[in-house]
């Protein structure tokens, strides 16, 4: 799901799964490139991580203004 973020306990519910089996998934999918670690330590899809959409206000504009 688009935008979804997951810490490793909802994942460990989500998926009726013991610590070191969710651990070990997510570890996987991060070492695969098709998950990334937020600073917050939630988990979130790659492609959707790296498709966040610029402000509108970018630094080309903010150059430009100032």
């Amino acid at each position: 799901m688009p935008g979804l973020r997951l810490t490793e306990t909802q994942v460990r519910r989500l998926c009726t799964s013991d610590a070191q089996t969710a651990a070990s998934a997510l570890r996987a999918l991060v070492s695969a490139g098709f998950l990334t670690v937020m600073d917050d330590g939630s988990y979130v899809r790659t492609d959707v991580f790296r498709r966040r959409p610029q402000s509108p206000m970018g630094s080309s504009d903010r150059a430009a203004v100032a």
